[in-house]
C-alpha cells in the first residue's frame, strides 16, 4: 500500500544526537512487539491406536514499520506458523497475518489491523562502526520478558552467518545479550534508530557475547519486497528442482566415477527432479536424474558452491553448467549455458 511504502521510508544517515540508554529504551519500547506463533503439530498414535495432532507455541519479537499495521521479524519466527498473534508494549493484543518471508535473509513481514502506531526509525547500516554502542530490545521469552532491553557494541560488521537455506548472510556481530524469543526484534544505536533485526547467536559453554544482527538496509529492502509483490524481487535462480546427490545410496561410486572425469570431490552434485517449463533449460536438452556437477568451470564440491554463484548473479545472467547423464552404465558430461530466470519464492 501507498501508506506502508512512504512508512517503510528509511533514514539516511546515523546523525543526530546520542541518547542516554534510559532515553533510547523510552523512546523506541512501542515500536517494538511480541510476536506469539502457533503451529499444529502431528505427535503419532496416542495409547488408543488414535492419530493425534497438537498446537505448538513459539514466541519471538518484531518492529513496527507503518503505522497502518505493518511488523518486520525474522523469517524463521513466523515461516511455520499457522497463526499470530502481535502484543504491543501497551499490553493491546492483534490477530495477525502473514505478508511473506524469505529464508535467505531471515526476514518475515506480518500485518495487524491497526492504524496510528508508534513506528520505527531506520538508520543506514552501512554506516555504522566496529566499536559503536547499540541497544538491543526484543521479548525473550515472550510476554513474560517483552520488551526486554540489553546493551553492548558493535563486535565486527558484514560477518558471514548461513542462512537455513545455504546462503551465506552478512550480519552485525554484537555483544548485547541475545536470547531466545529476542528473533525479529531490533538492535538500535544511540539514536534510536534501527540498524539491524536481531536474528541468531552463537550458543556455547565455550562462548560468550556472540550476537547477529540482520542490517538494517537488507531488513527494510526485503520486507518493502515482500509487502509489494510477496517474494524479493530480483534474485536469480536456474529453475529446478533437485535432490542433493549424497542422498542417493550409489553416491560413492558416482563421486569415484566423476573424480575419474576429473571432477573431484564432487559431493555437492545436484540431481535434477524437475526442470521448469521456463527454465532456460527445458529447450537445452537437460532432463530429470541429470546431474550438475560443476558452475562456472568450478566443481560442485559442496551446494553452496552454486547459491553463492546464484546470490552474486541478476536474472538475465547466462552461466555455464557442467551436467553428467548416466547412459548404459558410463557417465558422459557436457557444458550447456543457461539463462537466469528470476527466483520467487524461497529458493
Amino acid at each position: 500500500s501507498e501508506a506502508a511504502s512512504s512508512a517503510l521510508a528509511t533514514s539516511t544517515s546515523t546523525g543526530g544526537t546520542d541518547l542516554t540508554l534510559p532515553q533510547v529504551s523510552a523512546l523506541v519500547s512501542p515500536s517494538v512487539v511480541v510476536i506469539t506463533t502457533e503451529q499444529m503439530v502431528s505427535s503419532g498414535i496416542s495409547w488408543f491406536g488414535d492419530s493425534y495432532n497438537y498446537v505448538q507455541s513459539g514466541a519471538g519479537s518484531g518492529v513496527i514499520i507503518s503505522q497502518d499495521g505493518y511488523i518486520l521479524t525474522c523469517a524463521h519466527v513466523i515461516s511455520d506458523g499457522s497463526s499470530f498473534k502481535v502484543t504491543l508494549n501497551n499490553g493491546d493484543e492483534y490477530d495477525a497475518v502473514m505478508v511473506g518471508y524469505d529464508n535467505q535473509t531471515d526476514i518475515g513481514v506480518l500485518r495487524i489491523n491497526a492504524t496510528g502506531l508508534k513506528v520505527a526509525e531506520f538508520a543506514d547500516s552501512d554506516s555504522t562502526t566496529v566499536g559503536e554502542q547499540v541497544v538491543a530490545i526484543g521479548c525473550p521469552g515472550g510476554i513474560e520478558f517483552m520488551n526486554s532491553v540489553t546493551s553492548g557494541y558493535i563486535s565486527a560488521l558484514a560477518r558471514p552467518v548461513s542462512s537455513s537455506i545455504g546462503y551465506d548472510q552478512e550480519c552485525i556481530q554484537t555483544d548485547a545479550a541475545i536470547n531466545p524469543g529476542n528473533s525479529g526484534g531490533a538492535l538500535f544505536n544511540m539514536q534510536g534508530q534501527v540498524i539491524g533485526v536481531n536474528s541468531s547467536k552463537i550458543a556455547s559453554t565455550e562462548y560468550e557475547g556472540m550476537g547477529f544482527a540482520v542490517p538494517s538496509n537488507t531488513a527494510i529492502a526485503t520486507a518493502n519486497s515482500l509487502i509489494k509483490v510477496g517474494y524479493v524481487e530480483g534474485r536469480a535462480q536456474i529453475g529446478i528442482t533437485y535432490t542433493s546427490l549424497e542422498n542417493y545410496s550409489n553416491a560413492n561410486a558416482i563421486i569415484s566415477a566423476l573424480s575419474e572425469l576429473g571432477y573431484e570431490d564432487a559431493k555437492g552434485t545436484m540431481v535434477i527432479n524437475e526442470v521448469s517449463a521456463d527454465s532456460d533449460l527445458a529447450d537445452k536438452n537437460v532432463r530429470q536424474y541429470d546431474m550438475i556437477v560443476a558452475v562456472n568451470g568450478t566443481t560442485l564440491t559442496d551446494t553452496d558452491i552454486m547459491t553463492s554463484t546464484l546470490s552474486d548473479c541478476s536474472p538475465g545472467d547466462t552461466i555455464k553448467l557442467t551436467i553428467a547423464r548416466i547412459e548404459n552404465n558410463k557417465i558422459n558430461t557436457f557444458d550447456v549455458d543457461c539463462t537466469l530466470i528470476e527466483s520467487k519464492g524461497n529458493n
